[in-house]
């Protein structure tokens, strides 16, 4: 694949990712991605032979940016314990929100539940990315310094990560319904509040355990 080509996929990759965020995939129409993007029509089909291909590529994109832009920089905050890392979560969530150009929420999940029924590998990919995303943040949680007490009297090791990854599974759940929410209201603070919020109960709740 030549320089030109490549630029030229990513372009129409970007264009349907900023165009299915804003209207939806259904809403979306081919058109509008070339009048966007100047691309010709036979060059759109060299890539994706398909308005369904070029929907599962936008996928693989927003995943991309999900976790570059919100988990892997969150879990930079792992050694200083679970509050910090949920605060970063939500936080750096809500730069990835642009109100008044329209894109607010979670484009993975809008655009996973229009492809869901016929694209099943898609509901697949990004179920399996969520799961690894729980026991990445299971395993930054149950390393918590702060748990080393815990670990040393009556927890055993094996309990400690279950706890984990159930707090784990709360702070994903808690994102993705916090984006949602975003979205419905036009307003990513949101987030913050959530994040805020979340890592306020978390941490009285380890003080307790």
């Amino acid at each position: 694949m030549t320089r030109t080509t490549a630029g030229n996929r990513e372009r129409l990759v970007l264009c349907a990712a900023d165009l299915f965020h804003r209207r939806g995939f259904e809403a979306a129409s081919l058109d509008e991605l070339l009048n966007c993007t100047g691309i010709a029509r036979s060059n759109l089909y060299y890539h994706f032979p398909s308005k369904l291909a070029l929907g599962q590529a936008v996928i693989d994109h927003w995943l991309d940016v999900y976790e570059r832009a919100i988990v892997a920089p969150a879990l930079e905050h792992a050694g200083e314990g679970e509050a910090a890392v949920i605060r970063a979560l939500f936080r750096h969530a809500c730069t990835t929100q642009d109100p008044e150009q329209g894109r607010v929420g979670c484009p993975v999940s809008r655009l996973c539940t229009e492809l869901a029924e016929a694209a099943p590998r898609v509901k697949e990919e990004v179920r399996a990315y969520f799961v690894g995303l729980e026991l990445r943040l299971a395993d930054a949680f149950a390393a918590d310094p702060s748990r080393e007490e815990a670990r040393d009297t009556s927890t055993a090791e094996g309990t400690v990560h279950q706890r984990a990854r159930r707090r784990a599974a709360l702070v994903v759940a808690a994102l993705e319904g916090a984006l949602t929410a975003a979205g419905l209201h036009g307003d990513p603070r949101t987030l913050l509040e959530v994040g805020d919020t979340l890592a306020e109960v978390v941490a009285e709740d380890l003080q307790h355990a």
